[in-house]
């Protein structure tokens, strides 16, 4: 009887430290898309404001054309 409780505790202290193993890869994955994610806003915020930047030279440089400086 004592034999056949130490195989049941010791195939739930397996079967837990599965559950833990893979609970910490998950963990790691989901750590390391979080990072990913962070990176890609990062990207997506310096993306944003070079395109910002190019619209106002580009209509800066159009009103300048249909808008040239009068000398009188």
């Amino acid at each position: 009887m004592i034999n056949n409780q130490k195989k049941k505790f010791k195939s739930t202290i397996l079967n837990l430290q599965r559950a833990m193993v893979q609970l910490t890869v998950e963990q790691k994955k989901q750590s390391q898309q979080l990072v990913l994610s962070e990176d890609l806003k990062q990207k997506i915020v310096q993306i944003n404001q070079t395109i910002s930047q190019s619209v106002y030279e580009l209509g800066f440089e159009l009103f300048k054309q249909n808008y040239p400086k009068r000398t009188t």
